[in-house]
């Protein structure tokens, strides 16, 4: 069984993350993705980053059972309006079912989970439109599952080495090897729900 998120909902306040909800024979799974402090300890106090600055994203689902659940980014974009579809300009930051691209023109990586329902992603702050509002819409999936595979991961480029790693398990890198071309994806959800946020960089 899996759960995927799509676009439904925004919270321009770093302050106000986004839930949403569906009931099933499971219980009801929360889905949750907010700005986040340095620490990664309560909400960001502001949603304005400082060019080049790191802004902290912590994404989590939660559900009333007793398996564990394991969490992705499966893409984002970032875009100057809340309606994708009618952005004027967009900019990828994670494609090919959890490739963080924006991390081969950046300072920006996945960090270490705490635990297998939450990711932890540290997105510098970049150029797109200068003084304009920045709105990152993000499709999250989660599943029952605690293996990686090519469409179950979250990938980070590393400078150092001009590598991808498999930030959960780098002896596993090689399943990131698709994300310069093109990662088979087998999307089956059972659960759509919609995630979106903004924030400004100057």
């Amino acid at each position: 069984m899996s759960w995927y998120s799509t676009l439904s909902y925004i919270s321009a306040s770093s302050n106000n993350s986004t839930d949403e909800q569906n009931r099933n024979d499971l219980g009801t799974p929360f889905f949750k993705l907010e700005l986040m402090n340095g620490n990664f300890t309560r909400p960001a106090p502001s949603s304005t980053f400082v060019l080049g600055s790191s802004i902290p994203i912590r994404a989590e689902v939660e559900l009333q059972t007793q398996k564990p659940m394991l969490l992705f980014l499966k893409e984002c974009i970032a875009a100057v309006a809340a309606d994708l579809d009618r952005s004027s300009q967009v900019r990828p930051v994670i494609t090919n079912a959890g490739c963080l691209v924006e991390s081969k023109v950046g300072n920006s990586k996945f960090l270490p989970r705490r635990k297998p329902s939450e990711i932890r992603l540290s997105l510098q702050a970049f150029k797109f439109v200068f003084g304009e509002n920045i709105f990152l819409h993000c499709k999250l999936a989660a599943w029952f599952a605690s293996t990686f595979t090519v469409d179950k991961k979250a990938c980070h480029y590393l400078m150092e080495t001009e590598r991808w790693e498999l930030a959960d398990d780098p002896i596993q890198s090689d399943l990131c090897s698709c994300c310069d071309t093109f990662c088979i994806q087998r999307d089956r959800g059972s659960l759509k729900l919609g995630i979106l946020f903004g924030f400004q960089t100057f």
